[in-house]
C-alpha cells in the first residue's frame, strides 16, 4: 500500500489524513473494520492512546470528529497541546 505524504496513522483500522477524514485504502476490502462513514454516524466514540508519537494522529482523530473522548496520559495529553499551540489543529481543536 502506497502511504500518502499526508496520511498520519491508522485508528480503528479507519486510515486517515491529517485533517482527520477517513480514506479508502487497497487494505480496506482485506480487514473487518467500522468504515469510517459509518464510524463518523456513532454519536460518542471513546478512544484509547498512548505513546507522543501518536499525537498527530489522535489530534487528526479529533479533527475529523472519529472520536469524541480520549483516554491518555499525561505525556500524550503534553503533545497534543503542543500542536494545538502550534496551530496544527486549525479551529476544530481537540
Amino acid at each position: 500500500m502506497a502511504v500518502q505524504q499526508d496520511q498520519v496513522d491508522q485508528r480503528l483500522a479507519v486510515t486517515m489524513i491529517i485533517d482527520g477524514r477517513a480514506v479508502a485504502t487497497p487494505l480496506d476490502s482485506r480487514m473487518i473494520v467500522t468504515p469510517g462513514p459509518a464510524l463518523e454516524r456513532i454519536p460518542f466514540v471513546l478512544s484509547v492512546a498512548y505513546g507522543v508519537a501518536k499525537s498527530p494522529a489522535v489530534c487528526a482523530a479529533i479533527r475529523g470528529r472519529l472520536v469524541h473522548g480520549l483516554v491518555t496520559h499525561a505525556s500524550l495529553a503534553r503533545a497534543m497541546l503542543d500542536l494545538a499551540d502550534l496551530g496544527d489543529l486549525g479551529d476544530r481543536g481537540p
